[in-house]
């Protein structure tokens, strides 16, 4: 946790719609099944991406 808790603290505005497009995919029940401290760690790290994002932006990012 943290590498999450760092990553949030240095995480850079214009990067944060591409962090959650690319771990978006580790949230699914398999990986959480594998690995649940990974989950949890990708969990608070698009979490913070959606406290900074726009909804519009963080909808976007998501789908």
């Amino acid at each position: 946790m943290n590498i999450a808790d760092s990553l949030t603290k240095i995480l850079q505005s214009e990067h944060l719609p591409q962090v959650v497009i690319t771990l978006k995919h580790y949230l699914g029940k398999q990986f959480y099944k594998n690995s649940s401290y990974r989950y949890e760690a990708v969990f608070n790290i698009i979490w913070h991406c959606a406290e900074n994002l726009t909804y519009p932006d963080f909808h976007k990012a998501m789908n």
